[in-house]
């Protein structure tokens, strides 16, 4: 098409558009420099025409206090060296589509605004945090798709999420490798969280590495009621969250689910949790305290997952008004040092357990013990067709310390296997057994009895 003027564009602004190097080409409009309201005039001549806005340079977008508005008929492309400047007071919505390399794009104190749902690169407002913080914000208003680079991403503070903002990194088979693939690293020197979804929903996290170097308070934190929402229908996957305080911080959630994600280093990997939230094929792995504190969920689901080396596997207290249940199917829960259910030492008054249940899983103990009871008023475990096995040598290391009496052990044909000297010793819970599962107070592995 040709472009069209005004008789008093003619007069006033056309040799300013020609002198910035505005042409007509193949259909399209070129803007190679502008200021002057220049932009926004430009899209008012444009009108309802469909067209092809290229931007081959820097533009300012000025209104003076107002918006500018690309509208659905105008694709925008916008070719490196060019960016859009926005100025101070003023706010550029995008409503149609976009195309640009993961180069600078926007720029300026004003307002983006992208309401078209689409994807975009972080690297438009800039590297590292401050581009995925830009994104964020541009996106904020209806959300799309954040696409980050096989690279790594200094975070020197916390990035605020957004709603039904997916955060996306490059596709890497090898996610759990800390040099390889999309990686936040934080830089701060403040303890902080790196990803902050709190009073956020329908958001998601893929294809990431988050390290906290020891120094981030939270490698992700989100839900948390009081704060305006609970994370609902959100998910991670393939996320890798490693040496911070708190692995994943999911307080009061619903709806939300974890893919393949691995907690490991951190001191705690994840704590939080509240109705309907379901774990498949993930990994806690070496965390310093716990590997999950569940304090106050009501309904999770762990589907294949991995719980290795951690000082306590399970660190959690329940609300007795809620029922609280802990489903674990086909899992393998191996304690490092201490056990694989404990109560939180911080805690001072007696609390409930709730309601743990492991399905065709494995259970060993390394520590020294299996489970520790001590400070629960209530609480049921029960334990279906898996196997309780240990390779520690202390004759301790299956002891289950129940000293109030108050929570019961169900076992369901569910062998154990006791190497060396270790004895499976009950400091007499209520105990039932149904099916093939040998327990004895002294059962060893000399006697040839499983």
């Amino acid at each position: 098409m040709s472009l069209r003027l005004n008789t008093w564009m003619v007069v006033g602004v056309v040799f300013v558009l020609l002198g910035f190097g505005l042409m007509t080409a193949d259909g399209a409009v070129t803007l190679d420099k502008g200021g002057f309201n220049i932009l926004y005039n430009l899209l008012q001549e444009i009108g309802d025409s469909r067209q092809t806005l290229i931007i081959n340079g820097e533009v300012e977008v000025t209104t003076g206090s107002g918006e500018t508005i690309v509208p659905e008929n105008v694709s925008l492309v916008i070719r490196s060296p060019g960016c859009l400047n926005v100025v101070k007071g003023d706010t550029l919505i995008i409503k149609g589509p976009i195309q640009a390399p993961p180069t600078l794009c926007f720029k300026g104190e004003g307002k983006v605004q992208i309401v078209n749902g689409q994807s975009v690169y972080a690297e438009w407002w800039g590297p590292g945090g401050q581009g995925i913080q830009g994104a964020m914000n541009a996106l904020e208003e209806n959300g799309g798709r954040i696409n980050l680079l096989n690279k790594r991403y200094d975070i020197p503070k916390t990035i605020i999420g957004a709603s039904n903002v997916e955060l996306t990194g490059a596709t890497t088979g090898d996610y759990w490798l800390k040099k390889k693939g999309t990686r936040l690293v934080y830089t701060g020197e403040e303890e902080a969280p790196i990803l902050d979804f709190r009073g956020k929903r329908g958001f998601g996290v893929t294809n990431m590495k988050i390290l906290g170097q020891k120094k981030a308070s939270h490698g992700l934190i989100f839900g948390h009621a009081g704060l305006g929402g609970r994370a609902k229908y959100s998910n991670l996957n393939r996320v890798f969250v490693y040496q911070c305080k708190v692995g994943i911080d999911a307080g009061g959630t619903d709806d939300i689910s974890f893919w393949s994600v691995i907690c490991e280093a951190n001191e705690i990997g994840f704590t939080g949790g509240h109705t309907h939230v379901g774990f498949f094929h993930c990994s806690f792995i070496g965390n310093t305290v716990a590997g999950l504190e569940l304090m106050g969920a009501s309904k999770m689901d762990f589907w294949k997952t991995l719980f290795t080396g951690n000082k306590v596997d399970l660190l959690g207290s329940a609300d007795p008004h809620i029922g609280a249940t802990y489903t674990f199917y086909g899992c393998w829960l191996e304690c490092a040092t201490d056990a694989i259910i404990k109560r939180p030492d911080s805690l001072k008054k007696p609390t409930h357990l709730g309601l743990f249940r492991f399905d065709s899983c494995g259970l060993q103990s390394n520590g020294p013990q299996f489970m520790d009871f001590t400070g629960y008023e209530s609480g049921l475990v029960e334990i279906f067709n898996s196997k309780i096995d240990t390779i520690s040598t202390s004759p301790t290391s299956l002891k289950v310390i129940n000293p109030e009496k108050k929570v019961r052990i169900n076992l369901y044909n569910s062998p154990m296997v006791l190497r060396g000297p270790n004895i499976f010793e009950l400091k007499a819970p209520v105990l039932k057994r149904t099916g093939n599962t040998t327990m004895s107070k002294e059962l060893h592995a000399e006697e040839g009895r499983d």
